[in-house]
């Protein structure tokens, strides 16, 4: 979100990759479900269910594009920056780290195992969005 906020104050109009999805998900939304996990693991300890491989992620999904034209909208609401997007292909970006054209991730075992249910990416994000703009306001970058 950072990188995105910097682009559209520096920039007049950004690329972004839409043909690669994912599920963006807040820190501090993960640090909540780590906790409720916790909690869930110390009140049925002996249960063997409990344990494996559980995705931790909001609910929902997006490409890369589709997340920066939601947070380029929510800045401007709120006073921070925005600028023209321009979705493009992985291909029109190359970078020497490899990307899955499908990051998504499934929470359903979590939420059926563990009761862990994270709200969605955009329940969220316009809060981010807002601390975010804050913070580079309060830091003279806006």
């Amino acid at each position: 979100m950072k990188t995105v906020l910097r682009l559209g104050k520096d920039r007049e109009e950004v690329g972004v990759v839409a043909d690669q999805l994912g599920s963006p998900t807040s820190a501090l939304d993960i640090a909540d479900g780590i906790f409720a996990v916790a909690k869930s693991l110390l009140e049925r300890l002996q249960e063997r269910a409990l344990r494996g491989v559980f995705h931790m992620a909001g609910s929902g999904f997006a490409s890369w594009a589709e997340s920066a034209s939601e947070i380029f909208i929510l800045s401007a609401r709120c006073g921070g920056p925005s600028t023209r997007r321009r979705p493009i292909t992985t291909t029109d970006y190359p970078t020497s780290a490899k990307r899955p054209p499908n990051s998504r991730l499934d929470g359903m075992k979590l939420e059926t195992i563990h009761e862990v249910k994270l709200p969605s990416r955009q329940a969220s994000l316009g809060f981010c969005v807002e601390r975010l703009v804050a913070e580079m306001r309060e830091s003279g970058i806006s």
